[in-house]
Parts: C-alpha cells; structure tokens; sequence
C-alpha cells in the first residue's frame, strides 16, 4: 500500500507541477500552443520521474536523460521560429522548475516538514493539496508579471515625450498613440489629443480647473482658451460629450526626430490611463 501512494504522489505533483511550469513558459513568451500539447509534455516529464526510481542511476548518469527529457518537453510544447526561442524556453523550463521545486519545498517546510523528512521522499503527511494550490498561487504572480512585462514591451514603442504648451506653462509628459483615437472636431476639423484631469490637476490649481469645467459654454478664460464642449459618437453608437480646449503649442520628441504642431485641440477625460507605462495623453494618429 505504501508504495501505492508513493507513485500516486509521484504521479500528481510531477504532472501538476510540470503543467504550471510549461504554463509559466507559455505565457512569458506568448507561445501559441494547445492545451493538449502541454498536457502531453507535462505527461512526459511524469513517466520520467515515475521510472527514475526503478532505473537506480546514479546522480551523474542522471544528468544527460534529464537534459534530453527537457529538450523533449519543450520540443513537444511549441514550434518556434527560431533555434533563440526555443533555446530561451528550455532555459526556462530549469528556470521555472527550480523556482516551483523550491515553492514546493518552502511551503512543506511552513507546514512543519523538516529536510530529513524531505530527503526519505513522498510521505501521507504531506499535504499535498495545499501545496499544489500554494504553488498555484506562484504561478499565477508569475504569468501576471510576465503579462505585465509583455505588455511594457509592446506598448513602448508607441509611447512618446511630449511637451504641451497651454498659456505660459509647458506640461512635460508622457503620450501614448493611439490607434483607436481617430477623433476629429467637425467644427474645425482638427484633430484631438485626449489628456487627463489628473494631468491637468498637477500644473494648474483647483480654481483653474475648476472654471474650465464651469466654462465650456462661456466665450471666455483667462488660464483656457476656445473652451467648449464637443459632441461625438462611440463605436457603439452612443453619443458623448468631452470638454475641449486650444493650447499654444505640442511637441513631440521621438529617438529620431521632434515633431512640432499648433493645429489640433485637447480633449479633457476623467479617466486615469493605468498602463504598463505610464501615460497622461491619447495622441491622435493623425496628428503626426
């Protein structure tokens, strides 16, 4: 019976644990992959360590059989374009496997289970439950900052410095360009960068903001000029209204190139842009 439950633990960790391993790569590299493909590497690496205590190798004769059962994991997870990605994802197999192996240990270690307890292998004690949700737990912190660190790098390339110019005040902030923002003021057909009130808030003071709210219908103020309240349509079909207003001046500062501009107006949101980068302005492609 003894040994019954020794494969039984052997069978569920290694396949629950080489399953969020090959999910941990999946995710940090964006592969696309089936569910089915990662079930039948994770199935792998579990007939491996089922067999590894009926082989009785030595620890040295071991090293080569589990280099080539990651290569034959990583193979049957994903095709890659190239012999860089492929070979980055095996590094992240030992990777990810080294840092759940060690979750795994640290959490049995919380619960009271010594290393000489560790050492002798699988015992009834162990809650095994609870350590596979707690290393489920690792996983998911894990695919969120790969998630997040993904995302930084994708939008990076569309987020610019950007000097805007309103009275005597220049706002050195971050803009992102945004595909999606095509909006155009039918009156004057200039197009309409969006920048926050939280933005605004950190230039100009509370009465400042305060009339520019209160004067969209007024011809005339004194920190805002040509405020007024523009009317447009979302992609649902739901008719909005935003506060616009003209500034004096907008640069954009690329690697390569600054970009000038005076013909476009503000729009002013209320919704904060929480991003993997930060950001306080939606530049309108057609600006550039």
């Amino acid at each position: 019976m003894g040994m019954e439950v020794y494969i039984e633990y052997v069978i569920i960790d290694n396949l629950i644990i080489d399953m969020l391993v090959l999910l941990c790569i999946k995710a940090t590299l964006k592969l696309n992959t089936k569910f089915w493909k990662i079930f039948l590497a994770a199935i792998i690496g579990t007939i491996f360590a089922c067999l590894m205590p009926i082989l009785s190798l030595s620890e040295l004769a071991l090293i080569p059989i589990k280099l080539a059962l990651g290569v034959a994991m990583v193979l049957v997870l994903a095709k890659y374009s190239t012999f860089k990605e492929f070979l980055f994802a095996y590094l992240l197999l030992v990777l990810y496997t080294m840092l759940l192996v060690g979750a795994c240990i640290v959490t049995l270690m919380l619960f009271g289970t010594d290393i000489d307890e560790l050492k002798a292998g699988y015992s009834t004690e162990f809650p095994v439950g609870i350590v596979i949700l707690m290393v489920a737990l690792y996983v998911a912190i894990v695919v969120s900052i790969a998630k997040y660190l993904g995302r930084k790098r994708n939008i990076s390339s569309y987020v610019k410095s950007v000097t805007l110019k309103i009275g005597d005040k220049l706002l050195n902030i971050n803009g992102f360009v945004d595909t999606g923002n095509n909006l155009i003021d039918p009156k004057s057909g200039l197009p309409v960068v969006i920048l926050s009130l939280s933005c605004l808030e950190r230039f100009f003071t509370s009465t400042e903001i305060e009339n520019l709210m209160i004067s969209a219908n007024k011809t005339k103020n004194s920190t805002f000029k040509g405020v007024r309240i523009l009317k447009y349509g979302t992609v649902g079909g739901d008719e909005r209204q935003m506060i616009v207003f003209e500034a004096d001046g907008l640069c954009i500062n690329d690697q390569t190139c600054e970009y000038k501009t005076n013909k476009f107006l503000v729009g002013v949101t209320y919704k904060k842009f929480n991003d993997a980068i930060k950001y306080d302005m939606l530049l309108n492609p057609s600006i550039l």
